[in-house]
């Protein structure tokens, strides 16, 4: 397990209260997801070209997706827990789903 993939599993156990906004991005593009920085605001969309196509299993996994795109609001370059595990959980999902 490389540094990443440690500091992911990390994230997504323990669930410290912020994380930096660096980190969360690499770990974000790392798994194919596009972050599109925001016009004015501080709401950065997360999405991927391929949710067009996506049927999302939401009560399996318990997430909310809206227009095929995630909102995370980005203050003081940290990003709070219940916005970032959405994520991380959605990730992770994804990448069960194409293991199985």
């Amino acid at each position: 397990m490389n540094k990443r993939e440690k500091r992911f599993e990390n994230w997504l156990n323990n669930s410290p209260k912020e994380i930096p906004f660096s980190g969360f991005k690499s770990i974000v593009e790392e798994n194919g997801l596009k972050l599109a920085n925001p016009a004015s605001g501080s709401h950065y969309k997360i999405y991927n070209p391929e949710w067009d196509n996506f049927q999302h299993e939401e009560s399996r996994s318990g997430l909310d997706i809206r227009n095929n795109t995630f909102s995370v609001p980005v203050h003081k370059n940290r990003i709070k827990k219940r916005y970032y595990k959405t994520v991380l959980e959605f990730i992770k999902y994804l990448q069960e789903k194409e293991n199985a």
